[in-house]
């Protein structure tokens, strides 16, 4: 949901964390962090990781952007490079949050959870 109208100049902040388990929250640990100066061009990138879920939205995500309700449901990302890497034991929790770069006030936040399993 974005509450206000044509918001532009957004810098994002990504924590991932990794867990043992789900059902345990304790069990979670830092895994990574990114920071994105520029929010427009991040979502507006093709051939990325993540440009099919931001394709997805309904309406159109794009900058400016403008107010209201956005939807992606059954979103799929291809992390199969990812899985040349020992990701697939583990809960990942992915925190984003979008502020803007005058004020440093937060526009939106997302948390996505998930588990990854190669499936061969």
């Amino acid at each position: 949901m974005i509450a206000e109208e044509n918001l532009e100049g957004f810098q994002t902040q990504i924590t991932i964390s990794r867990c043992k388990y789900k059902e345990n929250l304790d069990t979670c640990e830092h895994f990574y962090d990114h920071k994105v100066n520029d929010y427009c061009e991040m979502i507006q990138s093709k051939n990325t990781l993540w440009s099919p879920l931001f394709g997805s939205y309904v309406p159109e995500y794009k900058c400016p952007i403008k107010k209201g309700l956005y939807r992606s449901v059954n979103s799929t990302l291809d992390v199969s490079a990812m899985l040349l890497f020992p990701i697939d034991a583990w809960y990942w929790r992915v925190r984003v949050e979008v502020k803007d770069k005058a004020t440093g006030r937060m526009v939106t936040c997302m948390i996505v959870e998930t588990r990854i399993a190669s499936t061969s």
